[in-house]
């Protein structure tokens, strides 16, 4: 089951998009999980992570360097097995200092990450 979920905006300085986000447009933040990675409210259950630009992700201001993950608020595991019986393709798993992922696509080639905090 999905509960909520992210937009990710990879952005070529963390800081100078948090000081945009932030400082002029109001937004909240939520965490600083690292110099590379940040999380802002906009209100309404809507987060936007930035995400520092990165050779395994899209160059920023180009297709593909926005994005949006949905939160998965159990075993992502479980949920990815589920998605795989249903014949959905995971393109790939991770995790990192933020939690666990699953990238994946719609049905018209759209690219998502699924995402779960659970270790």
């Amino acid at each position: 089951m999905i509960k909520g979920g992210v937009v990710t905006i990879f952005v070529s300085d963390v800081p100078k998009s948090l000081h945009f986000y932030v400082r002029l447009l109001g937004l909240r933040l939520v965490k600083r999980h690292s110099k590379h990675w940040a999380t802002v409210s906009a209100g309404g259950g809507l987060i936007i992570g930035l995400h520092e630009k990165s050779p395994n992700h899209p160059a920023p201001g180009t297709n593909g360097a926005i994005t949006f993950g949905l939160r998965v608020p159990g075993s992502l595991g479980m949920e990815v097995q589920r998605l795989r019986e249903e014949g959905v393709h995971i393109e790939r798993t991770g995790i990192d200092d933020v939690g666990k992922f699953a990238y994946l696509h719609d049905p018209d080639g759209n690219a998502f990450y699924l995402w779960s905090t659970q270790r």
